[in-house]
C-alpha cells in the first residue's frame, strides 16, 4: 500500500522523456558494485505509485516535473530502517538520465550511512 503522504500532490504530468522505469546503472559514492543485491536497481518516474531500488534502500517516490528535469521525495527503508529524503534527475544529451538522492546524513542511532547523503546516479537501458 503507498502512504498517504507520497500520493501525487499534483495533476502536473511528468514530461513524456522522462516518465517510465529507468535502469540505475552506477552510483557516484558506490560504483555498480552490489548495487542490484536486491533486485535490479530502477526508480520508475511516471507519476503514480512510483519506487526506487538500489543497493538495500526500497522507496516509494514522489516525483512532479520541474523547469530542468524532475524532482522527488522518497520515503522508504535501508535494510530495516526507516529512510526518507529527496532528489532530482535531468536528461543528458545523450538520452541518459542523470541524477541526486539526498536523504538526512545521520538516518538514526543504529544507521551511519553519511555516504547517503548525496548519491549522484546515472541511468541507462
Amino acid at each position: 500500500m503507498v502512504p498517504a503522504s507520497m500520493v501525487p500532490a499534483s495533476d502536473e504530468r511528468i514530461p513524456r522523456e522522462y516518465c517510465g522505469w529507468w535502469r540505475i546503472i552506477e552510483t557516484s559514492q558506490w560504483g555498480s558494485n552490489d548495487i542490484d543485491i536486491i533486485g535490479t536497481a530502477l526508480i520508475s518516474l511516471t507519476g503514480c505509485a512510483d519506487r526506487l531500488r538500489m543497493f538495500v534502500l526500497l522507496a516509494f517516490v514522489n516525483c512532479a516535473p520541474t523547469k530542468t528535469g524532475v524532482s522527488f521525495t522518497w520515503q522508504g527503508t535501508w535494510e530495516y530502517d526507516a529512510v526518507s529524503g529527496t532528489g532530482s534527475v535531468r536528461l543528458r544529451k545523450d538520452g541518459r538520465l542523470a541524477g541526486k538522492i539526498n536523504s538526512p546524513p545521520r538516518l538514526s542511532p543504529d544507521v551511519r550511512l553519511s555516504e547517503l547523503a548525496e548519491v549522484d546516479f546515472r541511468c541507462g537501458p
